[in-house]
């Protein structure tokens, strides 16, 4: 769980009462004011915490912190094996091992809003794009297919109606 600079758990207490358990001691002190956390994802390789300005990972034993490059996009996903996290500057970063790497032609994402990430067959992710930050901006297509190389278009009969408004999803 993560709120306002704050990352933990729920675990009951002695009386079997949910009560929250703060990890925060175990994050550096000079980064510790983080923000609020958008996203939290159990992978894995642990549960990671996403701000805007920090992406923090919880192994059970350690915390990693990767500070953002430029500022993080409100949303992080786990999807076919990778966690990936939107990303202003580079449009999407995976975390490979210990490092934040960005994935190749997700630059064209710099001024979205959001994504949707989900599994596409067995290595593939559909990826929606939820429109740009500026409302005055206009897009051309809603989807695409990552097959963890490249970024192709996914055309439907549907596109020109979602991108007239803005793709909305929940997750």
């Amino acid at each position: 769980a993560g709120s306002q600079s704050q990352a933990g758990y729920l675990a009951p207490n002695a009386s079997g009462e949910m009560q929250f358990v703060s990890l925060l001691d175990k994050v550096p002190a000079e980064q510790r004011a983080f923000g609020d956390v958008w996203a939290t994802v159990c992978t894995p390789q642990g549960v990671y915490f996403q701000s805007f300005t920090h992406l923090i990972r919880w192994d059970g034993g350690r915390m990693k912190v990767w500070p953002a490059p430029k500022r993080f996009m409100p949303f992080a996903r786990y999807v076919n094996g990778r966690l990936y996290v939107g990303e202003k500057a580079t449009g999407m970063l995976q975390v490979r091992g210990d490092s934040l790497e960005p994935v190749p032609g997700f630059e064209r994402f710099t001024t979205s809003r959001r994504l949707l990430l989900l599994p596409y067959g067995r290595d593939r992710v559909l990826v929606g794009d939820h429109g740009p930050t500026d409302p005055r901006q206009s897009y051309d297509r809603p989807f695409y297919i990552y097959n963890g190389d490249t970024l192709t278009p996914f055309p439907t009969e549907a596109d020109k109606l979602l991108t007239m408004g803005r793709l909305l999803y929940s997750g």
